[in-house]
């Protein structure tokens, strides 16, 4: 089992590696394309402060910026304007023009009136546009033109609080169909490598109850869900909610990836014993975002993204700090560690940068989340990888010890309970020896002190052999204790009216005093504590016995006064085999008060010497 736990993250890595080539693979299919087809002639953008001019004061400006296909735009309250200018099929068919990777709040495309006496040179009034409606069968946003033989200016209006990736293509039909189609598979293999990994960082977390695999497993999820939003396909799973809640939710988990994201990285991170000054870098970020996330629900949203962002853009710069600070050698060592995170590092730089739009680069704002998310997790997989395998090996290794320890413990079972059997007809035969020998001795031969003593010899032998087969039940732990109400009150009374000079025990109890023990131990356990008082108590002196309530139970107290044997050694009374040298006069085995001890704990209860200046006294305490 441990072999199979060890082998699924290098299993999940080889396919996780699969699934990027293959990604990639599509992905370079769909770029080289993209020169071939592309029927955008031109791009110019315009950016309106007050957001307030509608398309008719738009198509009337000149103060449009030549701009390229793919573009990145957002965290502002302006609205953006942009004239793409498209050109028709070459094979005459319809044009469809997509919008890829995009996540802006709002996106309206507006096409010139088709149809128009007013021109019917071409069909069509340039001057005058309606908005169309998204009507391209896809996740993202992607309209069928029909463009005049010379092309037409269409113009969209973008306003986003966060950021916006687009990348554009207009496309013959059937090459925009088979751009799709690849892009989809590009999407879903991408998708999929996420979920293979959150999946296996569950699994890792059911199998180690490691924190850090939960972490990352939140985190992946968050991830995937964010992607889902940011390529489009959330209308489709959520069509229940307004395009509004979707957009909210949508830059919500922007702020809560980057919660986890910290989490996670500074428990990968502190094992390795950073500097004082890292960790508290984690801690401000963790607070800059948490004031951004505040200020999102409450006054400024495209503040709070621009703070998110800008966050998110220090992250590589403290991981580095961190690894490179680090000054205890854990798994996988301070060398990987510090690649990793460097690699981790040029990943976050990319991504943020291209969010904030401060590199161009076409192919990453169109595949940048893709390279983050799969460079950032494969790295992090083969990271963690490298962890669990000495958590693997260790619990390998306790399991070992453990079923070691089982076997040992079996075999000492065995030989107690051989014991355990040894002593009981050793106690037996004993016993019958001696009622055998006691029987055989004529009444005239013995003396009354003679037989007085013969008796007591006999019981303390008796009570020797008892004794020996209690503390080997003690110690197997064979006792079967069944708890249930018991007066110590009637316990008491019965026990002195049998008891060998029942005349010297002052028993002081008021009433019926119910604790929850076990009937039969409980007589164990007072039938010791009485012998031990009549025994080293001085010959015919009084034991005293009485029931009081206190500090939420009730306590039995065993007092005696101190005979020839002495007072006992308080650090050792409650040793097995612990006899005074003066005690050892009187036939015993050092047993008694040792099995009490044990008995007592078995029921829930505590036992105390507390002896006074001339008196031996022994308290048991039971709960209410």
């Amino acid at each position: 089992m441990q072999t199979e736990m060890a082998s699924l993250p290098r299993f999940c890595a080889i396919h996780l590696f699969g699934f990027m080539m293959l990604a990639v693979i599509i992905v370079a299919s769909t770029t080289r394309a993209l020169a071939q087809d592309q029927l955008i002639a031109s791009v110019a953008s315009m950016e309106d402060v007050t957001a307030a001019l509608g398309i008719e004061d738009v198509v009337v400006r000149a103060d449009f910026q030549p701009a390229s296909d793919v573009i990145s735009l957002g965290y502002s309250t302006s609205a953006f304007w942009l004239r793409l200018r498209i050109l028709p099929a070459p094979d005459g068919s319809d044009v469809v023009l997509v919008f890829g990777s995009a996540s802006p709040d709002s996106l309206k495309l507006f096409a010139p009136l088709s149809a128009s006496l007013n021109d019917d040179a071409t069909g069509f009034d340039f001057m005058h546009h309606e908005e169309m409606s998204p009507d391209w069968p896809s996740a993202l946003p992607g309209y069928r033109l029909s463009p005049p033989e010379r092309g037409a200016d269409y113009f969209v209006r973008i306003q986003s609080s966060g950021a916006v990736l687009l990348h554009m293509t207009a496309l013959p039909v059937t090459e925009a169909i088979a751009r799709t189609n690849r892009k989809y598979v590009a999407q879903n293999v991408y998708l999929t490598s996420m979920l293979i990994v959150m999946l296996w960082a569950l699994y890792m977390f059911t199998i180690s109850r490691q924190s850090i695999f939960g972490w990352f497993a939140a985190l992946q999820f968050v991830w995937v869900g964010n992607n889902l939003f940011f390529l489009g396909y959330s209308e489709s799973l959520l069509p229940f909610l307004s395009h509004e809640t979707q957009i909210l939710i949508f830059r919500s988990s922007v702020f809560l990836g980057a919660f986890l994201s910290i989490i996670f990285h500074r428990a990968v991170i502190i094992r390795f014993e950073p500097s004082w000054l890292a960790l508290r870098l984690y801690n401000v970020q963790f607070g800059v975002i948490g004031f951004a996330f505040v200020s999102f629900w409450t006054f400024n949203k495209v503040l709070a993204l621009q703070i998110n962002a800008a966050c998110l853009a220090t992250m590589p710069i403290v991981f580095l700090i961190a690894a490179l600070s680090a000054r205890k050698n854990a798994e996988p060592g301070l060398i990987s560690i510090r690649l990793v995170y460097g690699a981790v590092g040029l990943s976050f730089f990319f991504n943020a940068f291209n969010i904030l739009g401060l590199i161009e680069a076409p192919l990453l704002i169109q595949y940048g989340y893709m390279f983050h998310g799969v460079v950032t997790s494969t790295l992090l997989v083969l990271l963690l990888n490298a962890q669990i395998r000495d958590t693997l090996a260790t619990a390998h290794a306790a399991q070992i010890q453990r079923k070691e320890l089982e076997k040992r413990n079996q075999i000492e079972q065995e030989k107690t309970h051989s014991l355990s059997q040894f002593i009981e007809m050793l106690g037996h035969e004993a016993k019958n020896a001696l009622a055998v020998i006691q029987m055989s001795t004529p009444a005239h031969v013995l003396t009354d002190d003679q037989r007085a003593r013969s008796d007591e010899a006999f019981r303390g032998l008796t009570s020797v052999l008892d004794r020996c087969n209690d503390v080997i039940r003690l110690d197997s732990q064979a006792h079967m204790v069944r708890l249930e109400a018991c007066d110590l009150t009637e316990t008491l009374q019965s026990l002195c009216a049998t008891a060998n000079n029942s005349a010297r025990i002052n028993l002081n109890v008021h009433g019926a005093v119910v604790v929850q023990a076990d009937p039969v131990l409980l007589d164990v356990v007072f039938c010791n504590l009485l012998d031990n008082a009549l025994k080293y108590a001085p010959p015919g002196s009084e034991i005293c016995i009485s029931l009081a309530s206190e500090d939420g139970g009730h306590s039995v107290l065993f007092e005696n006064s101190q005979g020839p044997a002495g007072m006992p050694d308080p650090e050792r009374v409650f040793e097995k085999y612990y006899r005074s040298d003066c005690a050892r006069a009187e036939i015993g085995s050092g047993l008694g008060l040792y099995i009490v001890r044990g008995l007592v704990g078995l029921m829930g209860g505590m036992i105390d010497y507390v002896p006074t200046e001339n008196h031996i006294r022994f308290k048991v305490w039971f709960p209410c």
